[in-house]
């Protein structure tokens, strides 16, 4: 150690060492400082987003009653064209609104306004029969804009004696009415819900921070942020039309605590007592083991790992040179272990992206099921049971992650059948089936997505009578299964940033989930020998093609 205090080289790398560790310190509290402010960035991006889809799905349930109510007997009833006003049905269809609103679905009011009668049916606040010019303006209006819609100004513009009940500041989800019976717009529905509503959507924010929600830029609830410094996070939804804002400030003192000064006062001791052991070690002769050691680590890298190293009889070289020869052996071990895990992980992910069956679809089945047993219509109850049971058991399919396109064809026959008793008699499935891919295995539920996305995106809001045709056979000894619709189309940006999501395998918006899922489940089972496209025009139709090189027959 004498010549450890002695030494000039020695004191001149201590300094070295020293400089090296106040700019490591430096830099690991500009790192701690970036990493600290992009985690709260990002939580509060997280918390926004998760509003927001939270937002999201309650207006969705909101615009799945006013399709549900859209379509029942009592509401259709009040449409006919009659030469007398039927008082009772104005009654009965009034009590069914009075209904809804009492359900827990946030919903504060409902009106329906009946073009062929010029009459207003409200949920709490009675039936206003030959509404005045200047009052009926406003419902003619949105019957001839014929599509669905949220709007804020529906609030002050009902019949005065209506407004005067509602001393409530709401938002308003439009639903034109379509007569099942003449197959003509006839109406108009309003569910209306409260500003207040929202406010179970606001996440809890630390003091000094305000967060709100607008609805364009109209203030629903919440608080905004008055100070000009502070950062102000929005994260809109692409669907509704809500936004979220989040402000906040982060400080440079915020990433300073005990934790921290122990590290960088640990990290100092680690240097000082690195150049103590470098310097020992340096005076001895250690040249020649530590090439062994390095041609060791070099063949590890080459992945030889029957590498063995002959240490004699050195005190610390010969252990060293055991341990490495057992690293080596336990490397090969956890390679092969690695190897084995890795291929049971590609089954588990395979298993988990098949089963996508959405709990929300399943409530919507309960819920026609109920208002089935209310309406007494127990044939078309049936029919719904049996072609939910015919489903489920397709798509759980005993456990298996393959299904036969035969059984596939029942599997979205089944599905059809249940979507119509949701949307309607609106549109019509089709499936084509070369008789020489009938026992071909397929995904389970692989096909199904794309049949969904063309009933809930394509068939909205279709002014003619919708298609879908499934068609499977084959092609260069191989399937070509496709899926096609005449619906609304897809606009060509949002066409291309879905085949970027499908190409890239990420959809961090969860607004392309099904199309990014399949090309997950196809890379996952099928590698480089499946390939997916998909080709829209606006208004004229959406294809999505799957082709797969090789039959794989049950």
């Amino acid at each position: 150690m004498k010549r450890l205090r002695m030494g000039r080289i020695y004191r001149g790398f201590l300094l070295v060492l020293l400089i090296s560790a106040l700019s490591l310190h430096v830099v690991y509290m500009a790192f701690t400082y970036a990493r600290m402010e992009r985690q709260a960035r990002e939580e509060r991006q997280r918390v926004l987003q998760q509003g927001v889809s939270f937002a999201d799905r309650f207006l969705e349930e909101i615009e799945d009653c006013a399709n549900i109510l859209s379509v029942s007997q009592t509401l259709q009833q009040v449409l006919l064209t009659r030469q007398r006003i039927d008082y009772l049905a104005f009654r009965d269809c009034q009590n069914v609104l009075n209904e809804y609103t009492m359900a827990p679905f946030g919903i504060y009011r409902l009106d329906l306004y009946v073009s062929s009668q010029e009459a207003l049916v409200t949920s709490s606040e009675g039936v206003f029969y030959h509404l005045s010019p200047e009052q009926r303006a406003m419902y003619e209006n949105c019957l001839a804009e014929g599509r669905s819609q949220w709007m804020l100004n529906y609030q002050g513009q009902e019949p005065p004696l209506v407004g005067k009940t509602r001393n409530e500041s709401y938002l308003t989800f439009v639903r034109p009415v379509v007569s099942m019976y003449t197959g003509k717009t006839r109406g108009v529905l309003f569910l209306s819900v409260k500003y207040r509503e929202f406010e179970a959507f606001l996440p809890a924010v630390q003091a000094g921070e305000a967060v709100r929600i607008l609805y364009g830029q109209t203030e629903l609830c919440g608080s905004r942020s008055e100070n000009r410094k502070d950062t102000v996070l929005s994260v809109a939804s692409q669907t509704s039309g809500i936004s979220f804002e989040y402000g906040y400030r982060f400080r440079w003192t915020q990433i300073f605590s005990f934790r921290l000064l122990l590290l960088i006062a640990l990290i100092t001791a680690l240097f000082l007592i690195s150049f103590l052991i470098i310097v020992f070690i340096s005076e001895r002769m250690l040249g020649r083991p530590i090439e062994r050691l390095l041609y060791g680590f070099s063949e590890l890298e080459k992945s030889h790992f029957e590498i063995r190293l002959d240490g004699g009889q050195d005190e610390i070289f010969g252990e060293l040179y055991s341990g490495f020869e057992h690293m080596a052996s336990h490397l090969q071990s956890a390679v092969d272990e690695l190897v084995t895990e890795k291929t049971r992980g590609r089954e588990l992910k395979q298993r988990l992206l098949q089963m996508q069956i959405r709990p929300h679809f399943l409530y919507n089945i309960f819920n026609n099921m109920v208002w089935m047993t209310e309406q007494k219509s127990y044939d078309t109850l049936e029919q719904l049971v049996k072609s939910t049971a015919g489903f489920y058991k397709t798509a759980l399919n005993a456990g298996s992650s393959d299904i036969m396109l035969l059984e596939n064809q029942r599997q979205l026959e089944y599905y059809v059948t249940i979507q119509k008793f949701r949307f309607g008699d609106r549109f019509d499935l089709e499936v084509h089936l070369d008789e020489a891919v009938e026992d071909q295995l397929i995904p389970n539920l692989l096909l199904q997505p794309l049949v969904e996305n063309a009933i809930v995106h394509g068939m909205q809001n279709l002014s003619r009578r919708g298609r879908i045709i499934v068609t499977a056979g084959p092609v260069d000894g191989g399937l070509l299964l496709a899926v096609e619709d005449n619906g609304s189309g897809i606009d060509p940006e949002r066409l291309r940033l879905i085949r970027e999501a499908i190409r890239s395998g990420e959809d961090n918006s969860d607004q392309f989930f099904a199309m990014v899922n399949i090309a997950a489940r196809l890379r996952s089972v099928y590698g480089d020998r499946a390939d997916l496209q998909i080709q829209s025009e606006p208004d004229r139709y959406t294809r999505v093609e799957i082709r797969i090189s090789g039959l794989q027959r049950a």
